[in-house]
């Protein structure tokens, strides 16, 4: 397959660069590339909070003196939690704790970094147990209720917020403690993830879960090791596998999972019989073997390097480690291998190390390769960046590199796709601006930032999607990442910056407003013969109105606009047409289905980006 036409370097004009970036038509209602997007892990520091209770988002605990001891060190962190009993959970079981050669007795605490991403408003604290809390922030947290197991907080926005249990008692300890984003008390059992976010998230296909699931040097190898749901915190092992489920079941998207390096056989087959057995049979499970194992600066690249026969060079050693944990699922998954897709993983910039692992795995024992599709700068170029370098100066060393480097990659893989017989896929993708080398502080970091907002990105991402849906085999797209602070040292990963109030616009939000753009929007609706034949429902998202567009013949009906408890939000009496706006209420974002009530089968998904 011939490569796009791309378009010529400039260095200069900003204007120019914008005329000649977008060769190939943008094709937003086709639907031959997929696009899914990974989720951020569970950090305290991060920007990206799906669960209503932040106490999963919790850092692990630190432990201090109980009381500020005059005269003494009084260092922030002791640093003897391991002289604190916990339970199976990881709650203390017994509040303060003296502890041989301190200055005085010891309680835990926990913090979260960063909150100026949480909203301002009332927090509110629950508990089990007999105990005492206490709280530090410079959010000036105020306690403005208290009564048994409950405590309400005000709270501006902040950096940092400390929250210290000062006594547990060891008869009926402290646990289960929940601390709930404003508003959330009265459906955070019953509706766990927050609107906001879940609204943000609705227009991908498909979640990657390798963060969510701390792949990346994990500890897991027996299946008693891995995270439950009733841990105090996600922020050590990663986020319970049975979430990642309810995930998409509710949402009906399919699933990305990645199975820990150094997980032993048993844990291999009971990962996969949970997946089998508890995922939607309607949702589509892609399964890999760890991630990026070719990556020197993980710990799985040397794991998987020291376990393979040392009789064979690397990368090839690489491959009985995939061979065998892929074997395990597909035993498993027997009888239900149409719903499964099997992916190796491959290296973007490095065409042989793709070749060398792909061409000895056994023929049929995977479905897809996936390399990353990531874009970057041209060679050598970040060593000429100054302070004075522009974003256009910059954008421009991505176009050259995109035409010498980065499409002509993908073309590679599209080959090894084909001489395999598999599908292409995008395990990761988007900018990757970072300085030389990375995590450097460099004289152009503000730059490498202002570029994740310029005009020029959105552009960028246009272009590159209507490149990637011109290869074979309908590949899907995998944004990295999806919520995400900026930052010029390490990198802008996020296409959001955070979930609570950033507005949604090609002007503020330009990488994720590039992703929706170029989403399928086209919906075929399942109806009555003859009665309705194409529509589209417009805009995706939608915001205070609706409209629908048909290429056929339409008759009045009344629609009715339903949450995913089933529950009618909103009714109207439809003229039959497509210049009628139907105004929206208030609602909280998120994905809505609009259904003719005839019952005709008329029906089709509408996501709301109200925040």
């Amino acid at each position: 397959m011939p490569a796009p036409s791309f378009a010529s370097r400039t260095t200069i004009a900003v204007l120019a660069l914008l005329l000649l970036i977008r060769v190939l038509p943008a094709q937003p209602d086709s639907c031959s590339l997929h696009i899914g997007t990974n989720l951020a892990g569970p950090s305290d520091w991060g920007a990206e909070f799906p669960f209503k209770d932040l106490m999963r988002y919790a850092r692990t605990w630190g432990t201090k003196n109980v009381a500020w001891v005059s005269n003494g060190t009084n260092p922030w962190d002791t640093n003897l939690l391991d002289s604190i009993p916990l339970d199976p959970e990881g709650w203390p079981l017994s509040l303060p704790r003296q502890v041989a050669g301190t200055e005085t007795t010891q309680v835990v605490f926990t913090v979260w970094d960063h909150g100026d991403r949480w909203p301002a408003g009332r927090y509110v604290l629950l508990w089990e147990g007999d105990g005492d809390f206490g709280f530090w922030g410079d959010g000036n947290p105020a306690v403005v209720s208290q009564q048994p197991h409950r405590i309400e907080l005000d709270m501006a926005r902040h950096q940092i917020f400390q929250l210290t249990i000062l006594r547990s008692n060891a008869a009926d300890p402290v646990r289960n403690v929940r601390f709930l984003l404003p508003g959330t008390e009265s459906s955070y059992l019953t509706e766990p993830f927050h609107p906001a976010w879940l609204g943000h998230l609705t227009p991908f296909s498909t979640l990657r879960f390798m963060d969510w699931g701390r792949t990346n040097s994990s500890r897991l190898r027996h299946w008693a090791d891995r995270p439950r749901e009733n841990d105090y915190t996600y922020t050590i092992d990663g986020i319970p596998y049975e979430w990642m489920i309810r995930l998409c079941n509710q949402t009906g998207k399919d699933a990305w999972v990645c199975i820990p390096h150094a997980a032993d056989s048993q844990y291999i087959v009971n990962m996969a019989r949970l997946f089998r057995d508890s995922l939607d049979p309607s949702l589509t499970l892609y399964v890999e073997y760890s991630n990026e194992i070719w990556n020197w600066i993980f710990e799985q690249t040397h794991y998987v390097d020291s376990i393979g026969p040392q009789n064979q060079p690397w990368p090839e050693r690489i491959v009985p480690s995939v061979q065998r944990a892929l074997d395990i699922w597909s035993a498993e998954w027997t009888g239900d291998m149409d719903r499964l897709v099997r992916v190796v993983g491959t290296f973007e910039a490095w065409i042989d190390v793709s070749e060398r692992i792909a061409y000895n795995m056994r023929p049929g024992s995977f479905d897809a390769v996936a390399p990353a599709a990531y874009l970057g700068f041209h060679d050598g170029d970040p060593a000429s960046f100054h302070a004075g370098t522009t974003v256009a100066q910059m954008f421009a060393s991505v176009e050259q590199a995109l035409e010498q480097h980065y499409w002509p990659w993908m073309l590679d893989h599209e080959h090894i796709a084909e001489q395999t017989g598999t599908r292409l896929l995008f395990y990761e993708g988007g900018q990757h601006f970072t300085p030389d080398p990375f995590g450097s502080i460099q004289p152009y970091n503000d730059s490498l930032v202002a570029m994740q907002t310029s005009p020029l990105i959105y552009d960028l991402y246009d272009r590159w999607l209507d490149s990637l849906r011109t290869l074979s085999s309908t590949p899907l797209f995998m944004n990295f990442s999806f919520i995400a602070r900026p930052n010029g040292q390490f990198g802008s990963w996020g296409v959001l910056e955070h979930q609570f109030s950033q507005p949604v616009s090609k002007e503020t939000t330009p990488k994720y407003q590039a992703l929706l753009d170029n989403l399928c929007t086209a919906s075929a609706l399942s109806v009555d013969p003859g009665l309705h034949s194409q529509w589209q429902l417009w805009p995706q998202p939608a915001q205070d109105w609706l409209q629908i567009r048909s290429t056929g013949q339409v008759s009045p009906a009344q629609l009715l606009l339903v949450d995913l408890h089933g529950r009618t939000v909103a009714r109207w009496e439809w003229s039959g047409s497509a210049d009628e706006r139907l105004p929206l209420p208030p609602l909280p974002a998120g994905m809505y289905l609009l259904r003719d009530a005839r019952g005709t089968g008329f029906s089709g998904k509408v996501w709301v980006a109200n925040d």
